[in-house]
């Protein structure tokens, strides 16, 4: 370490002589100063984007979705909810009724996708803390609720606070109905938006929250879910737990 403290000394304090050397070497190492701070500040910046990207797809994405592999459903009945429950580093699964809808605000129109959700949901995720206008309220006695994306209420105009104008989402009926008669085609149900939330465009513009026993009507389904989403405990072994449930349930 010497060498390297006797060549810098040398350099950078030295007699008048080398005067010139002297400034020509504190002007390099200003600036590589500055280009190391820059350097270090931006990937700072990055790393905290990078954070919050995460923490807002952990927000909606489960860590772990199970789907039929065939068809469009899964009997709740039938899946092995509480054996997947007892695996260690899950801490919970919720059913998810989800499906393309057409949805009708005041004389206006957009087609998204309902996400039919329990009450642990909101529990898991956290995506309360993602609203924006109104508060995230799906259910209330008897009341069903809906919490749309920003990029839906932004089409439609949909204002929480305005208790007059209800939310009308169509949604085709199953099995063979006429596609010429819009009436006998479409089950049809209204429900009053509580809430909005933004997390990112692609979700804004594309998912609107109901409870999950209204999707299920709306839908005519029984016991029928169309996914499982699994949350994990904080510095839990996903891929363990992925195999594990592959192992076990396929």
């Amino acid at each position: 370490m010497q060498l390297p403290f006797f060549i810098a000394k040398r350099y950078l304090i030295s007699k008048k002589s080398h005067n010139l050397i002297n400034v020509i070497s504190i002007i390099s190492v200003v600036g590589l100063l500055v280009g190391t701070m820059a350097l270090v500040v931006v990937l700072s910046v990055f790393n905290g984007f990078e954070d919050v990207i995460k923490s807002l797809y952990v927000t909606f994405n489960a860590d772990l979705k199970i789907s039929p592999v065939k068809g469009k459903t899964i009997s709740y009945t039938s899946f092995p909810s509480d054996e997947i429950s007892k695996i260690e580093g899950v801490r919970g699964i919720s059913q998810i009724v989800e499906e393309d809808a057409l949805f009708k605000y005041g004389g206006k129109q957009h087609i998204a996708r309902i996400k039919g959700v329990p009450d642990n949901f909101v529990e898991l995720s956290r995506i309360d803390t993602m609203i924006v206008n109104g508060s995230f309220v799906l259910q209330e006695g008897s009341s069903s609720f809906a919490v749309v994306g920003a990029g839906i209420a932004w089409h439609l105009d949909i204002y929480p606070q305005n208790i007059t104008n209800l939310l009308s989402i169509y949604v085709p009926k199953r099995g063979n109905a006429s596609s010429f008669n819009f009436s006998s085609a479409f089950n049809n149900r209204a429900i009053h938006p509580s809430g909005v939330f933004s997390i990112q465009q692609e979700f804004d513009e594309k998912y609107v929250f109901v409870p999950l026993e209204f999707a299920r009507k709306l839908l005519d389904y029984t016991d029928e879910v169309t996914s499982f989403e699994i949350r994990y405990e904080p510095g839990a072994d996903g891929d363990k737990i992925q195999k594990e449930v592959q192992s076990n349930w396929g």
